[in-house]
């Protein structure tokens, strides 16, 4: 499962990052269960931290993965995030 996150977070890093033109700096996945709750103050102790949740379904081979990805961002990154999909989304309005 690490490795398919890896391959999952690459797929749609590289995919906003090429879209929107940004640069993204990010880390190897972690895997871990448990519910939002409980997973979550770990990450919160970095200052300005804001979450994504993305719910996930994987079909690999016979088996069938649901769950969620979360993405923990900087204050900075996730605002330049938001400006460039505004932006984006005010070019394809015209």
């Amino acid at each position: 499962l690490s490795e398919l996150g890896n391959i999952v977070l690459n797929a749609v890093m590289g995919t906003i990052s090429n879209l929107l033109g940004l640069k993204f700096s990010y880390s190897i996945p972690n895997y871990a269960e448990g519910d939002f709750d409980s997973l979550l103050p770990f990450h919160l102790t970095i200052a300005d931290t804001k979450v994504l949740l993305a719910r996930t379904h994987f079909e690999v081979g016979t088996l069938e993965i649901d769950g969620n990805i979360i993405l923990f961002f900087e204050v900075g990154s996730f605002q330049k995030l938001l400006e460039a999909i505004d932006s984006c989304s005010k070019v394809a309005e015209r």
